[in-house]
């Protein structure tokens, strides 16, 4: 049985774990996820199931800010990227994000580069949670506006 520190990477002072440290594999479990909620919209949609309801838009008749994503990872599954960005695009901008930091782990696996920690600073020290509330606002108001009744 492994214990906590087999799994858990050991931090330098800096912070960062230290090379060699086994690390759990957050960018494949990431993508993994993504890939099997893809699917399971697609199946979902292929089996004429019901949509999961959205008890804010049932009860006030206002869309929340995820409306659209189940739809959008099924656009995903069919490569249908523009249909993907219209039914949300905040949940379609958090996706390719997901795929960039996966293709950045890749190379950093594969080089000796180091892309995810400067970047990481950058988005400290540059996108604060400001700008996050400000994204979800501007793209619930887009939904507001264009998702059917």
């Amino acid at each position: 049985m492994s214990s906590v520190s087999d799994i858990a990477p050991s931090p330098q002072p800096d912070g960062e774990p230290s090379p060699g440290s086994k690390t759990w594999p957050r960018p494949l479990a990431a993508i993994s996820l993504f890939v099997l909620g893809a699917f399971m919209a697609k199946l979902w949609m292929g089996l004429n199931l019901p949509f999961p309801v959205c008890l804010l838009r049932k009860l006030t008749g206002v869309p929340c800010p995820t409306c659209g994503c189940t739809r959008s990872l099924a656009a995903w599954t069919r490569l249908d990227v523009g249909q993907a960005f219209l039914l949300n695009p905040l949940f379609f901008l958090v996706c390719v994000s997901v795929l960039i930091w996966f293709a950045a782990r890749a190379i950093e696996s594969k080089s000796a580069r180091t892309l995810l920690p400067a970047l990481a600073e950058v988005l400290k020290k540059h996108l604060g949670w400001k700008v996050f509330a400000a994204a979800v606002l501007i793209n619930w108001i887009y939904l507001c506006l264009t998702l059917p009744k």
